[in-house]
Formats: C-alpha cells, structure tokens, sequence
C-alpha cells in the first residue's frame, strides 16, 4: 500500500511540475505585455520563478483534490458492492 501511495504522489508532482513548465512557457512564448522580460531585454527569472510556483502549486493541490475525490468515490463504490 506504501508503494502505491508513493507512486501517485509522485504522478501528483510531475502532473504539478508539468503544469508550471507549460504555463511558464506560454507566457515567455505568448507574453504580449513583456512582463517575462526586463527593460535591459533579459529574462526576469525572479517572475518566471513565482509564475512557475504558483501553476506548479495550483496544478498540484488540483490534482491532490481530484485523487482524493476519485479514491473516495472507488471506496465508496466497493462499500456498495460488499453489501
């Protein structure tokens, strides 16, 4: 049962770490106000590293809830099938 848990938490973190690198990089790509940018034309790696954060902490508790949602729904599921 540890190893089961470990694994989804992992699945949890890299569904996380996808989610800030993919916003992270539409915004740099797609980022028509510049903010991703200093005056001087360099990269701000201070905002890209709070913008990376916040998605990646956004996309990890989204997907914590919806685990937790879906092993409560199978358990409830197999409570119903046992009685």
């Amino acid at each position: 049962m540890k190893n089961i848990l470990v694994n989804h938490f992992l699945k949890i973190i890299v569904f996380g770490l996808f989610t800030g690198s993919t916003f992270l990089y539409l915004g740099v790509i797609h980022g028509t106000q510049s903010e991703f940018y200093l005056i001087s034309g360099e990269i701000d790696y201070i905002y890209c590293l709070k913008t990376f954060s916040a998605w990646f902490l956004l996309g990890t508790i989204v997907a914590f809830i919806v685990y937790g949602v879906y092993r409560v729904i199978l358990r409830g599921l197999e409570h119903s099938k046992h009685k």
